[in-house]
């Protein structure tokens, strides 16, 4: 995105909002290859990016990125993807008192790039949308070179 405007719209809005790119805050959760590659993409587009995984060093290595050391921490964001291992994984950081859902705010959307089970994208996408967000699932299906 070489504009300084996008649109976004969550399942629960009519009308798309256009969004200054500046104010847009995007989180990106799990910092593998691909994890990081999204990092570094949406910084280099001028996207506010918060980043957490638990690992600590691959928080921090994200150069430019404001790393947070909660899944709680992202709160302000508007967007988060995720790059998760597995099912369990994935509904370890979303599910829960101190999880996803319970951390982002109404009309926020949760991108999923994690190749997970479609049990697990379905029952992701009811609690989303019960809680007033917006899920995608994106599966990434091939590792980055």
């Amino acid at each position: 995105m070489n504009q300084s405007t996008t649109v976004v719209q969550s399942s629960h809005d009519e009308t798309p909002a256009k969004t200054d790119v500046r104010t847009l805050c995007v989180g990106v959760i799990g910092l593998g290859h691909m994890g990081s590659a999204f990092a570094r993409n949406l910084i280099a587009h001028g996207y506010r990016t918060l980043v957490f995984d638990r690992n600590r060093s691959k928080r921090e290595a994200c150069n430019r990125a404001e790393p947070v050391a909660a899944i709680g921490d992202l709160v302000p964001c508007d967007v988060v993807f995720s790059s998760l291992p597995n099912d369990d994984v994935l509904s370890a950081l979303t599910e829960g008192e101190r999880g996803l859902l319970a951390t982002l705010k109404k009309g926020a959307i949760h991108i999923s790039t994690s190749t997970v089970s479609p049990e697990i994208a379905r029952r992701l996408a009811s609690l989303h949308a019960l809680a007033g967000q917006g899920y995608v699932a994106s599966p990434v299906l091939e590792h980055v070179h």
